[in-house]
């Protein structure tokens, strides 16, 4: 069967180089499958899995994405994804670690919104009392 290369790129760094016989992909649009000569397009990707077919039946390669972007062109597939992982490559260490930084990421938003939260409430509470000594100003003045 006929291959093409393709490269994943994340934000992260290489996370795959290769030749491959196909590439299914989760587009915006619907689901992308690429096969070698395919013809050139761009496209937007949705958080999903990339499933690549390797050569000489080597088996496949299932890749998480969080979206990004696909370019296919002369025969060469480049993705530029958010954040990419090849499942079979990540550790129960890395996972953990990931889910650590989501729960700090989450606490730290928790704060933030705390702070909004009180900071709201004291400009609420400044202003009815700049709008009663207004008023308390006006009467005297009349009175």
């Amino acid at each position: 069967m006929h291959t093409f290369d393709l490269e994943i790129m994340s934000l992260e760094g290489l996370i795959f180089k290769g030749a491959v016989t196909s590439a299914i992909l989760p587009a915006v649009g619907g689901e992308i499958t690429v096969y070698a000569d395919h013809e050139d397009i761009i496209a937007n990707l949705h958080t999903g899995d990339i499933i690549l077919t390797l050569p000489e039946n080597s088996g496949q390669t299932k890749i998480k994405t969080t979206g990004g972007f696909l370019e296919v062109l002369s025969n060469k597939v480049n993705i530029l994804s958010y954040y990419a992982a090849d499942i079979a490559k990540v550790s129960e260490e890395k996972i953990l670690k990931a889910r650590q930084r989501a729960d700090d990421a989450l606490k730290e938003s928790a704060k933030q919104n705390k702070l909004v939260e009180i900071f709201s409430e004291y400009e609420t509470k400044r202003n009815i009392a700049e709008i009663r000594a207004n008023v308390l100003r006006k009467t005297r003045i009349k009175g």
